[in-house]
């Protein structure tokens, strides 16, 4: 969307980013720039404000059309923590991440408005879920840990689908831009990839 702010892009979203909650309001900030696990360890968070963890998206850019709570699409709110640049990107639910399969993925409904884009020849992974849903991943897997929702390090191939999941690889032909909707349906897995959606992709 060439209307976009450009406060809206994060840079470079296939290098890790962090993200923080504002505990009182469950407001969810992600660094503008990337970020490691270490040098988010070392900011000086004021007080109320949590570290989530890192992530690395799989997408080759992507924005957020308009921070939760905003009444139409537009600049996203920024603040600055001990220097570093931070959008308000997300809400979780109140009632946080929940497990609906047995020894399945974590479930977390997030009130975004979140674009991703793929530019042509590159690979999209999909799950279809049991109930024909479809969703695409944003986040990779992070198996050396500290990822979101992810606090220890895991096996570098701990991935499995609840039963009558499948996961598909698609490449694309053409630049895509995929609308995520509000709320997203955000699912993560041991590895520390999350698929989100549901999304409506021609296959």
């Amino acid at each position: 969307m060439t209307d976009t702010p450009a406060q809206n892009y994060l840079v470079d979203c296939q290098q890790p980013h962090a993200e923080v909650i504002e505990v009182s309001t469950r407001a969810v900030w992600q660094t503008i720039e990337p970020l490691t696990r270490e040098a988010l360890a070392q900011l000086t968070l004021p007080d109320g404000i949590a570290p989530i963890g890192v992530g690395t998206g799989v997408m080759d850019a992507h924005y957020f059309r308009q921070s939760p709570g905003a009444d139409a699409p537009g600049p996203v709110r920024v603040r600055i923590i001990d220097d570093v640049g931070f959008i308000h990107c997300a809400t979780p639910s109140v009632t946080g991440p929940e497990q609906p399969i047995p020894d399945g993925p974590a479930r977390l409904m997030v009130d975004k408005h979140h674009t991703i884009i793929f530019e042509a020849g590159s690979e999209i992974a999909i799950i279809r879920m049991e109930n024909g849903a479809e969703m695409v991943q944003v986040i990779s897997a992070t198996p050396e840990g500290g990822g979101l929702l992810q606090k220890d390090t895991v096996p570098a191939k701990d991935f499995s689908l609840p039963p009558r999941w499948q996961l598909r690889i698609e490449k694309v032909a053409k630049r895509t831009e995929i609308d995520l909707p509000n709320p997203t349906e955000v699912w993560f897995f041991a590895d520390g990839s999350s698929f989100q959606g549901p999304v409506n992709l021609a296959h």
